[in-house]
């Protein structure tokens, strides 16, 4: 199909795709009604999503979501940012998936530049549920809101491995 670049997403790249094709999280429609589907491989960048990294006043939990939700339907591809990223509820990660922050061996940017600034106080900022997923080269900071609300669940970083039957789930 026909190839599209969205300056808006990162320079995403897009197809067109024929009538019998099921839209997925990430692709666009079209204003002729026609699906654009955005052509991912070895790993998601929110930004690809609608994330608007370093700007505090976006909340980017919909991008972050999004790409999540996407790197399911592929098998657990990885989701990269570079930047800092704004979330206003919890992010789970399933089995396969790793979330990774921008790194020298990515980007030009200095180690640990990467952050996801949690703005909500029920629950933690980033919840492992699912088997060999990984979490690296960012920092988890939570807003002012967040450091003054409910205390409870309030982690940053979840782990929580599945259940397996007769007891035997470990964690690796």
């Amino acid at each position: 199909g026909q190839l599209l670049i969205c300056r808006d997403r990162a320079n995403a790249n897009y197809t067109i795709q024929p009538s019998t094709y099921t839209f997925a999280v990430g692709d666009a429609t079209l204003a002729s009604g026609l699906v654009a589907k955005l052509q991912l491989f070895f790993s998601i960048d929110v930004e690809q999503f609608g994330a608007v990294l370093g700007d505090d006043n976006v909340d980017d939990t919909t991008a972050y979501l999004n790409a999540l939700a996407r790197s399911v339907l592929m098998g657990g591809v990885e989701v990269f940012f570079n930047g800092q990223g704004i979330v206003n509820q919890t992010l789970f990660l399933e089995h396969n998936q790793t979330l990774t922050g921008g790194c020298p061996s990515r980007t030009t940017s200095t180690h640990g530049s990467s952050r996801i600034l949690v703005n909500h106080s029920s629950g933690p900022g980033v919840h492992i549920r699912g088997e060999n997923c990984t979490v690296k080269n960012f920092m988890l900071l939570g807003s002012s809101s967040r450091k003054s609300g409910a205390r409870g669940s309030n982690y940053g970083l979840l782990i929580e491995p599945p259940d397996v039957a007769g007891g035997g789930g470990q964690m690796r």
